[in-house]
This record gives C-alpha cells, sequence and structure tokens, in this order.
C-alpha cells in the first residue's frame, strides 16, 4: 500500500467525513472503495455519447456558437 496526499474542497471532506463516521470506516477506506469502484465500472457515459474534444468537432461550423460557449461544448449541453 503506498501513502498519498489529496486536497479535498470543502464540501466534499464534509460528506466524506460524514461517510466514513456512519459506516464506521476510515475517511481512507471510502476513498478507496469509492476509487476501486470508479476503476472497475469505467465513466459513466450514455450509449454513443461523445465527450470532450470529440464534441467540439466541427463546432466552428456552427454559426450560434460563442468563444463563451466553450464550457457547454466540452462538459455538456451541446
Amino acid at each position: 500500500m503506498h501513502r498519498t496526499q489529496i486536497m479535498l474542497e470543502d464540501d466534499q471532506y464534509i460528506v466524506l467525513r460524514e461517510r466514513a463516521r456512519r459506516s464506521k470506516k476510515s475517511m481512507s477506506q471510502i476513498i478507496r472503495e469509492l476509487l476501486q469502484r470508479e476503476l472497475e465500472t469505467g465513466p459513466k457515459r450514455g450509449r454513443g455519447k461523445k465527450s470532450g474534444l470529440s464534441r467540439m468537432t466541427g463546432i466552428l461550423q456552427d454559426r450560434s456558437f460563442g468563444g463563451e460557449d466553450h464550457d457547454d461544448a466540452l462538459y455538456g449541453g451541446r
């Protein structure tokens, strides 16, 4: 086993601490379980749903697209 450090947002820390308390496990154990589950199942994407940069293909041809909309194109919405 390896030791590492991570930085958590305040709300992440609060939820993690509460989950650990309720399950009577350490925060480290909860993180390991969550990570293992993610590594086993992989990203949750809809069938045929494009991700990230692949959704941007042809975006410059869309006249309604403005530069301020790039987050929608990358992370959802378009």
